[in-house]
């Protein structure tokens, strides 16, 4: 599995080389991992398939990853889907459960 050339290739654009990528087991363990599921999300997000990259958040989320700024602001890579009504709406489920956060 190597998350970083999945996401070199969706980078630059080439679609069919990024999804050589996702072997079952690639996506396997990518599901398993808040952080793996973020950067595959990303990946998604700068292939345009906004749709996937939510379903990605979603596991990511699911998982743990409730870093509500990162998500809703910070991160460059997922700019393309602020406004899209599914981010939109699992965002400010990120953002109850980031008020409510405790440690």
């Amino acid at each position: 599995m190597n998350i970083y050339l999945f996401m070199e290739c969706a980078y630059r654009g080439m679609r069919d080389e990024a999804m050589r990528y996702l072997t079952s087991d690639f996506i396997s363990i990518a599901s398993k991992d808040q952080q793996y599921a973020w950067h595959v999300a990303a990946a998604y997000t700068m292939l345009g398939d906004f749709d996937d990259a939510v379903d990605w958040l979603e596991k990511a989320v699911a998982r743990g990853f409730v870093n509500y700024p990162m998500l809703a602001e910070y991160d460059p890579l997922l700019r393309d889907l602020r406004g899209f009504a599914r981010f939109d709406e699992l965002v400010s489920t990120v953002k109850v459960k980031w008020d409510n956060f405790e440690a």
